[in-house]
């Protein structure tokens, strides 16, 4: 049931191993971003950075989300065909039954933004 939940959001959703290795991604995730999951089994989420944000914004990213177990915000990635596009993204930790991190979950849409009117 949780496999059939999975394949049919809406949102893209990665998840990877305490490493931040991408362990799993969802037919939606490979409908936003281009990439299949074969394309990124075994790599890192960086595979999708923009150039848009420095160090520090994901120092600061990984600061909270092993400090508070979540992060939420908007961050600016780059599709397979090399697009740019901003998303809203949630990382959550997942625990196990001792309170150990042992994947990371992230939960993503597009947000369609669009340009002001002149």
């Amino acid at each position: 049931m949780s496999s059939k939940i999975v394949n049919h959001a809406v949102d893209g959703i990665c998840v990877t191993d305490i490493n931040g290795i991408i362990q799993k991604v969802n037919p939606a995730f490979t409908k936003i971003t281009g990439y299949t999951q074969k394309e990124v089994i075994g790599k890192t989420p960086s595979v999708l950075q923009s150039g848009e944000h420095d160090n520090e914004f994901y120092k600061n990213m990984w600061s909270e989300l092993k400090t508070n177990g979540v992060w939420e915000g908007y961050i600016w990635n780059k599709r397979k065909n090399n697009e740019i596009y901003r998303e809203w993204l949630s990382i959550t930790a997942i625990k196990d039954d001792i309170g150990e991190t042992k994947n990371y979950v992230g939960m993503f849409y597009e947000d369609m933004v669009k340009p002001a009117k002149k």
